[in-house]
């Protein structure tokens, strides 16, 4: 399995970091982790063909973690049947309420009555449902960052290794559950303690969970710009692993 990140950055715009997305590519399959603004540019440098993605799944519906949907759908349903690369279906997995949540998306955009709608599958997951694509498995676990929309994190095994990718979250039992003795742990730390943010985790409390969780390797990403020089001094407090801050187009060794 090849891991590479897309977008490493916050909702605030940045030259260097595009929003939150991830790339997992195993033997036969590309799937996305979070979709986010950027991500599709981020593609294109990888020489990676789009239509050649045939899973992706949202944390939440919030815009820098879904924003390229939009763009993603409208590439899939226009493109023509003798595109080689078009597959018979796309499947957009997150957790309930994300139905409704495309459903107004695709009104917004008058495209909701297209033609080529059938090749877009939206399933929503209940929690702890196993997904399985190629020799990857996936589960979403739920987690604690918002009171209008439910979030997941995603953990994800595949020949005995583990990946755990946190969304936004707060420090809760779900993202502990999530990161249980992970090998890789891709997890947000917004902003540092003194900002008090409501539904993010910081550095000082990743570092406390890191540490409790047994994570092998903590890989940070969706940090605010001027917390990025503070925030590996924070999680150092308590984690004694291998760390590393995520970067657009970084790949990681699974």
């Amino acid at each position: 399995m090849k891991l590479t990140i897309l977008g490493s950055g916050t909702f605030i715009p940045e030259l260097e970091r595009s929003c939150s997305s991830y790339l997992i590519q195993t033997g036969k399959e590309k799937i996305i982790i979070d979709f986010g603004r950027g991500a599709i540019r981020n593609l294109l440098r990888l020489k990676i063909n789009i239509y050649e993605i045939g899973n992706i799944f949202i944390s939440h519906m919030h815009t820098d973690h879904s924003t390229e949907l939009a763009s993603f759908i409208q590439l899939i349903i226009d493109a023509p049947k003798r595109n080689k690369k078009l597959r018979d279906n796309y499947i957009i997995y997150g957790p309930i309420g994300i139905k409704e949540d495309i459903k107004n998306m695709l009104k917004t955009f008058h495209i909701d009555k297209h033609k080529n709608l059938k090749r877009i599958q939206i399933k929503e997951l209940s929690l702890n449902k196993i997904i399985k694509i190629d020799k990857l498995i996936i589960k979403g676990i739920e987690v604690e960052h918002s009171e209008q929309t439910r979030c997941f994190s995603y953990r994800l095994k595949i020949n005995n290794k583990t990946i755990c990718y946190s969304g936004d979250s707060t420090y809760c039992d779900g993202l502990k559950k999530a990161c249980e003795n992970a090998d890789i742990a891709i997890i947000e730390a917004t902003g540092p303690p003194e900002w008090k943010m409501k539904g993010h985790i910081n550095g000082e409390e990743l570092g406390k969970l890191a540490q409790e969780t047994r994570i092998k390797k903590l890989i940070v990403t969706h940090v605010a710009k001027t917390y990025l020089p503070q925030v590996e001094k924070d999680i150092r407090k308590e984690y004694k692993g291998k760390f590393s801050i995520a970067k657009d187009l970084m790949k990681v060794n699974v």
